[in-house]
């Protein structure tokens, strides 16, 4: 029980996420013919543990100032519960995100050591926004474009960087459509919280725009990044192969449309959130399976 309780806490179905943007990083080194995967494992894990912390620290925030009080729980927000429902303490929580901080920290100076200095754009502004994120860049209407950062676009790059020791055009390229689907992954989740945060202190975009506002800024940020995609694919900066995460479309279909309903109508809007997770997973593991197939040809 205490296991599932955990898992609950750090929002486990999360931690897919960093694993799919680590592999898509590193399929752009392996079709360049560089894969160790001893390294691969270290950079995921670092990923997964700052992405704990992440989870764990806004989950802290979000008890301290009552957020998660008021908020109606779906499955991709509003906060695990755990803590409101007393079966941890904010103090078993904070332990835990201190040691996951710490190892974290650790496996990020060891490949620091071992690749180099061209790891510390990456690794500095990840730690950055893994302990500023909750506190400070989510109150300043920059939550979202952090999280784009640190959870989609860095560690695309970071993994490719992890196996070359280089930082190129495609790599660079290649992160782009993951940190504006990271982006979008955050604000669409914030629709139904926003009442909450408000009153909480938060200041994020659906705040600031409101949600029809919100809405149409979800929907062109989802249509520019499969424009990169593609226009990427076409112009050979990534593999064309790479368009073989075209298949989620219907799903990236359905969250902008999903994105005009109520938020009030949670069980209506969630099936909109539904899909954007879905659009964001498939985009991800058709990308990698496409550009490491690419070595065949």
């Amino acid at each position: 029980m205490q296991v599932k309780i955990w898992l609950k806490e750090i929002r486990a179905s999360f931690l897919i996420l960093p694993i799919i943007m680590s592999s898509l990083g590193s399929s752009l080194a392996f079709l360049e013919g560089y894969f160790d995967s001893i390294k691969f494992l270290i950079f995921t894990s670092a990923l997964i543990l700052m992405h704990i912390t992440v989870n764990t620290l806004n989950e802290l925030d979000d008890y301290r100032t009552g957020i998660d009080w008021h908020t109606r729980k779906t499955p991709f927000s509003g906060g695990s519960g755990i803590l409101q429902a007393g079966l941890l303490t904010p103090e078993e929580v904070r332990k835990a995100t201190l040691v996951c901080f710490l190892v974290g920290l650790a496996l990020c100076i060891y490949l620091l050591i071992d690749i180099g200095l061209i790891l510390l754009p990456i690794i500095i502004p990840g730690i950055v926004f893994t302990l500023l994120y909750t506190r400070v860049f989510a109150r300043s209407f920059m939550g979202e474009v952090t999280a784009g950062l640190g959870l989609g676009f860095l560690p695309v790059l970071g993994a490719y960087v992890v196996q070359t020791s280089r930082i190129t055009e495609a790599s660079l390229y290649l992160s782009i459509a993951p940190g504006l689907f990271v982006f979008n992954l955050l604000l669409l989740n914030e629709f139904p919280d926003l009442e909450a945060d408000r009153a909480g202190g938060r200041r994020n975009l659906v705040i600031a725009l409101g949600p029809r506002k919100a809405a149409w800024l979800f929907s062109l940020l989802t249509v520019v990044a499969f424009a990169v995609i593609v226009g990427g694919g076409i112009a050979g900066i990534i593999p064309p192969l790479s368009m073989l995460c075209m298949v989620a479309l219907p799903f990236a279909l359905r969250a902008i449309s999903g994105s005009f309903n109520n938020p009030g109508d949670l069980e209506t809007f969630v099936t909109g959130m539904l899909s954007n997770v879905q659009m964001i997973l498939l985009t991800g593991i058709f990308g990698t399976i496409g550009i490491a197939i690419s070595v065949m040809i």
